[in-house]
C-alpha cells in the first residue's frame, strides 16, 4: 500500500493534499487528483487524506477506516504520484483540516501546501474550523464549475481580500457527475458502478457486500 508516514513530509517541497470521506472513492476523486498534477507542475504528491469522521456531514453511513482506505489503495494503485495518509485516522474523533496542516508543518515548516477542494466547499469554507489560519496556510486548489467560473473567481477574489495571505485557484476539470452518495444508494447495481469507481473499487463493494 502506498501510504505516507508523517515524517516522510520532510523529504517534499510542494505536495497537494485532496481530503475527504471516500466513503467510497469515486473516478470524480481521482480526476481531480490528476488535473491537479497536470495543472500544477510543482506538485510532487497527490496525498488523499481519509477522514476519521467529517465534521460538516452525517457519519451515519460511514464505513471502517480500514475498509475506505482498501478501496483508495485499490484505486490509486496506478497512480505513481499519489499517496494515502492515514494522519487523521490516527488522531481520532472529528478532525479538522486546519489542525492537519499545523501537524504536518511540524516536520517540514517550509513545504508548500496545496489543498484540493470540490467547488461546493468554495462557498463553504468560511464555515470551517479555523478557517482563516487554514486558508492562510496552504493554497486552495479548487475545481472549477465552466459555467459558474466568473461568478467563483469573483467569491474566490472576494475570500483572499477578506483573509490577508490566503491563495484560492481553480483546476480546469470536466463536470462530473458522480457522488458518493448515490453510489451507496446504488451499490446493489455494479451496472450503475460502471464507470464511476475503479473496477477493483467496484470488485471490493461486491465481495464485502458494503452499503448494501
Amino acid at each position: 500500500m502506498k501510504k505516507i508516514r508523517l515524517s516522510d513530509y520532510k523529504k517534499y517541497n510542494c505536495i497537494a493534499l485532496l481530503g475527504g470521506t471516500f466513503n467510497p472513492v469515486h473516478n470524480g476523486h481521482l480526476e481531480l487528483a490528476k488535473a491537479a498534477k497536470e495543472q500544477y507542475s510543482d506538485i510532487e504528491k497527490v496525498i488523499f487524506l481519509p477522514n476519521n469522521k467529517p465534521a460538516y456531514k452525517s457519519d451515519s453511513e460511514l464505513i471502517s477506516p480500514d475498509e475506505r482506505i482498501d478501496m483508495l489503495a485499490l484505486a490509486i494503485k496506478d497512480m505513481e504520484y499519489a499517496c494515502i495518509s492515514d494522519i487523521e485516522i490516527k488522531r481520532g474523533n472529528i478532525t479538522y483540516s486546519a489542525d492537519t496542516i499545523d501537524e504536518i508543518r511540524s516536520v517540514n515548516p517550509d513545504l508548500k501546501i496545496y489543498f484540493i477542494v470540490g467547488a461546493d466547499s468554495l462557498y463553504t469554507v468560511d464555515k470551517w474550523y479555523k478557517y482563516e489560519e487554514f486558508l492562510k496556510s496552504c493554497s486552495l486548489l479548487v475545481a472549477r464549475r465552466n459555467s459558474e467560473y466568473d461568478d467563483m473567481r469573483k467569491y474566490a477574489d472576494i475570500l483572499m481580500k477578506k483573509v490577508k495571505g490566503s491563495d484560492i485557484n481553480f483546476i480546469m476539470i470536466p463536470e462530473i457527475d458522480i457522488s458518493s452518495t448515490n453510489i451507496r444508494d446504488n451499490a446493489a447495481d455494479f451496472d450503475y458502478l460502471s464507470g464511476k469507481v475503479p473496477d477493483k473499487v467496484c470488485e471490493y463493494i461486491r465481495d464485502n457486500l458494503l452499503y448494501l
